[in-house]
């Protein structure tokens, strides 16, 4: 039996099933073929206006990616169903993982350049 990811939700907020604060790192497994399959899910409900399974599978994708545009996403269909508390929340935490990415990418270009300052 596989075992699945815990939501990102828990990732962002750094705590554990129990609800205990982590000390370390989180690695967060992302699995391309199921985020693209519930996404696309989604996407199909949004076109026929089914906010409440827009949220479903966008949720269900988030569990394997850590990607700014799912939570923008079901931000969104907060949104269109008149939940600003929730739409507000969602977007936050996709204004959180953007900001990290781009931390990260910027990281990236400085890699190895310690100590080589003249």
């Amino acid at each position: 039996m596989r075992t699945l990811p815990k939501p990102c939700s828990q990732v962002l907020a750094g705590k554990t099933k129990t609800g205990k604060n982590k000390t370390q790192g989180v690695h967060h497994e992302t699995k391309p073929d199921e985020t693209e399959a519930y996404t696309g899910i989604a996407t199909a409900y949004a076109g026929k206006q089914d906010y409440d399974n827009v949220i479903k599978y966008n949720k269900r994708a988030a569990r394997f990616a850590k990607d700014a545009k799912i939570y923008y996403n079901i931000g969104e269909a907060y949104k269109a169903k008149g939940d600003k508390d929730r739409e507000s929340r969602y977007k936050k935490k996709a204004e959180i993982l953007s900001s990290e990415i781009e931390e990260d990418e910027g990281n990236e270009g400085n890699e190895g350049n310690e100590g080589n300052e003249e």
